[in-house]
């Protein structure tokens, strides 16, 4: 093989490893621009309640089915009826990430619920949740909601980080 032969295979084996590297990349230019089909079919559609869900950047968040309880007298807000939630938040990334970018929200027939503090049964909500998870390690964290005393359509919001544009992940169900 000439020099020029064994010097152009080189480089396209360096361009196909380096094409492959950087999509996976959080912080390449082509994983920021264009994520791949696999990613954005990760980070894209709705989950019913008891599903695990994958975000791009090595995050994995699992939403527990909704558990209806009737918060305490000390509960803040005051509810009838309330839902809680296990919410596992599982960190495989390479870094730490910091629990208090994550935002978590609920909707019920389509109107927003209020987090609901109940420390007599443990509800602390997301505020209480630390500051760091490291890397390889994972957090359960126990939220609650209020939902109207009847049975309605819940809709689960997390979204990693809102200090960046990312697709936010769902998940759904009824209680």
């Amino acid at each position: 093989m000439t020099f020029a032969k064994t010097a152009g295979v080189v480089c396209l084996c360096a361009v196909l490893v380096g094409g492959c590297a950087a999509g996976e990349d959080e912080g390449s230019a082509r994983s920021a621009a264009t994520p791949s089909v696999h990613a954005r079919q990760q980070d894209s559609g709705d989950s019913t309640f008891g599903s695990t869900r994958r975000f791009r950047d090595g995050l994995t968040v699992t939403v527990s089915q909704p558990k209806e309880f009737q918060p305490s007298v000390t509960a803040y807000p005051r509810s009838a009826r309330a839902v809680s939630f296990e919410i596992t938040v599982d960190n495989s990334r390479a870094a730490n990430y910091q629990l208090s970018n994550m935002s978590i929200t609920l909707t019920a027939d389509g109107q927003p619920m209020k987090q609901v503090v109940d420390t007599t049964q443990g509800y602390n909500g997301m505020g209480s949740s630390g500051n760091d998870i490291a890397a390889g390690r994972n957090v359960q964290l126990s939220l609650a909601f209020t939902v109207p005393v009847e049975a309605v359509e819940l809709e689960m919001t997390v979204q990693p980080d809102t200090s960046r544009v990312g697709a936010p992940m769902t998940f759904t169900g009824n209680a």
